[in-house]
């Protein structure tokens, strides 16, 4: 019987995180966020992580993601050229226009952020995406209108979406270790799933990390100091904003960034705290026109101050063009009155009508005031020291919890029902108001591979560990191909 190979990575390889991850050694366990979120419900762990089904995302989701590569490609243009953008969603490179096959904004594609993410998101789609052209530049056009000075004025864009490995401690402080099960494959090693066979594996102790992507880095023009920077998409940005506190990504996120700063030294400077930009994900309605060919006053309208500017542009006269004739019409109406005459009828309609366009401007900054930032909220803030150490208390939790539940993978697809529940019970989640699982379907019927109900899955890509021979290979070829 052959002898298997030692285990020896070089590289650490985790699906969604290709490129430099800042702090990743070679051989080393990682979780994500979006697997801890997974963990709320064991059966739902089990079936995106030990059965490898990868769901399809939900329009809510494929807007967040798509609003999420715009923005990456905006704060691009933001760190190259450190001024605004302005507020004109045209298709071609705001620098360039399409001129430039060497343009650092457009990367010589002649096309504008939101057009590169847009192809980019709808390459290789089978189906509709389920979000809409004008539902995406709504919600950029709001952002740029809300945010698009202060971004200018106030921030300086440091990095975009730097990738960083954060140890995990435990309540000592001491980097947590556990065996992991692994697969021999050709170029090194795979994480094992529910499909493997003990025979099939071996177990290696590894030094857990955190995994982090963050949107970007931005410096404080005002203090010098550093922020995260996190871009979110809500139905209810208030809601979102206002429990905030209750939220268990950002402060990983704040102990990223000063992981990377204070002991790799990525960055220079001081950590100053974060800033958490949330636009919503509904559609930024425009004023409502009546029968009567007049637009609605009604205050329920949720119409941003911009929509109305859109309509005051091209249907009013100038507010203070407005307000000198109303303030010279109602004088020859009280002069009129005063002699005992009735005042035109030309002269009234024309008042009722400046009325009603003066409204029309009210509504704007009525908007302005109480419903834009409805739309587009942000919030800065920082996280103590006891914060950061209830979050490290936490992930530790998580860690070993998926250390143990790795543990049980190998095999388990034939397990019954009731042996599934006694290692990967089920927390219904799903049946909690807003709450939502795509493994809804495959929860219920037989835990089977090949089950009619998981054939609207994909397959997850699995966590790799390559050898030193495969990666000098690897950047031997990179080398060939880039001369």
């Amino acid at each position: 019987m052959p002898r298997k190979r030692r285990f020896r990575a070089a590289r650490t390889e985790a699906p969604r995180y290709g490129g430099v991850v800042h702090g990743l050694p070679g051989g080393a366990m990682v979780i994500t966020n979006s697997e801890r979120k997974d963990m709320n419900c064991g059966r739902r762990w089990w079936f995106s992580r030990g059965a490898m089904l990868k769901s399809p995302p939900s329009q809510v989701l494929r807007f967040g993601s798509l609003f999420d590569e715009c923005m990456g490609l905006l704060l691009r243009y933001y760190k190259l050229f450190d001024r605004p953008y302005g507020v004109e969603l045209d298709e071609s490179c705001r620098v360039c226009r399409g001129d430039d096959p060497d343009c650092p904004n457009c990367e010589g594609t002649g096309a504008s952020f939101w057009v590169r993410a847009w192809r980019e998101a709808t390459t290789g789609l089978d189906d509709e995406m389920g979000v809409s052209v004008d539902m995406i530049c709504d919600a950029l056009e709001g952002w740029l209108r809300t945010w698009d000075h202060v971004m200018a004025e106030s921030w300086e864009v440091v990095d975009i979406q730097p990738q960083i490995a954060v140890p995990i401690t435990n309540t000592e402080g001491i980097q947590y270790k556990s065996k992991v099960p692994v697969v021999r494959i050709e170029n090194g090693w795979r994480l094992a799933d529910a499909r493997d066979g003990m025979d099939d594996i071996e177990f290696v102790m590894l030094p857990w990390f955190q995994l982090c992507k963050l949107d970007a880095v931005v410096r404080n023009k005002e203090t010098g100091a550093l922020r995260v920077w996190e871009t979110k998409t809500s139905g209810s940005p208030d809601q979102f904003t206002r429990n905030l506190h209750l939220d268990t990504q950002l402060p990983g996120y704040s102990r990223a960034l000063w992981y990377a700063v204070s002991v790799l030294g990525v960055y220079e400077g001081t950590v100053e705290g974060y800033v958490w930009d949330v636009t919503s994900n509904k559609p930024h309605r425009r004023p409502k026109v009546l029968k009567s060919g007049k637009v609605s006053l009604a205050s329920n309208q949720r119409v941003p101050s911009w929509r109305w500017g859109e309509y005051i542009e091209a249907n009013c006269d100038s507010e203070s063009k407005l307000i000198a004739f109303a303030r010279d019409g109602r004088a020859k109406v009280s002069a009129a009155e005063a002699a005992g005459t009735k005042p035109p009828k030309q002269l009234t309609d024309s008042l009722k009508e400046v009325a009603y366009q003066l409204k029309i401007y009210e509504m704007a900054r009525l908007a302005y005031m109480d419903f834009d930032l409805s739309l587009h909220r942000r919030e800065h803030g920082t996280h103590t020291l006891e914060d950061l150490a209830e979050y490290e208390a936490e992930l530790f939790q998580a860690a070993s919890q998926k250390a143990r539940w790795l543990r049980e993978l190998p095999g388990s697809m034939g397990l019954s029902r009731t042996e599934m529940a006694n290692k990967w019970s089920r927390r219904p989640i799903c049946r909690l108001p807003g709450g939502f699982c795509p493994y809804t379907g495959p929860c219920a019927s037989k835990i089977e591979d090949g089950s009619l109900s998981w054939e609207a899955f994909d397959r997850r890509e699995h966590l790799l560990w390559l050898t030193t021979a495969f990666v000098k290979e690897q950047k031997k070829k990179e080398g060939e191909n880039g001369r």
